[in-house]
């Protein structure tokens, strides 16, 4: 083989060999964010992000509790409905807060001592004006 054909090979190869390194590598990458993957030797869960976890708790959860107030809301002013939803709740750092009026007539241990009267918003349109764009959930 000339030196002319092994420059030619070479000046092809150059630009091929590291873009298909590039696809292998972002291949395995995008395996093992997107999950499920087998590289690297184990075997990687979709939801294995704790916060993943516990949005997606908070909401199922958030999810029952509007459908119960939509079907039944004076259920919620019942004590022990309120303490079985409390231990319902899956996740952690999640808690119950229900007001009447302008009274805290609920709170579930987890937050007691972080809310209080004054913390919470109104449940008026205007809050949401008023409160230069924030908002409260």
């Amino acid at each position: 083989m000339s030196i002319k054909s092994r420059l030619r090979l070479s000046y092809i190869a150059m630009p091929i060999i590291p873009f298909i390194l590039i696809v292998i590598v972002s291949n395995i990458f995008m395996s093992y964010i997107g999950g499920e993957s087998e590289y690297l030797g184990n075997k990687i869960q979709k939801n294995n992000n704790p916060l993943t976890q516990i949005i997606s708790s908070n909401n199922k959860f958030m999810k029952n509790v509007n459908m119960q107030i939509l079907k039944n809301p004076d259920k919620l002013l019942d004590q022990s409905y309120l303490s079985q939803l409390d231990k319902s709740i899956e996740a952690e750092y999640t808690g119950i807060a229900l007001r009447k009026n302008s009274k805290i007539i609920y709170s579930s241990d987890y937050i007691k001592n972080d809310i209080n009267e004054v913390s919470l918003p109104s449940f008026s349109s205007d809050t949401l004006e008023n409160s230069n764009k924030k908002i409260h959930i």
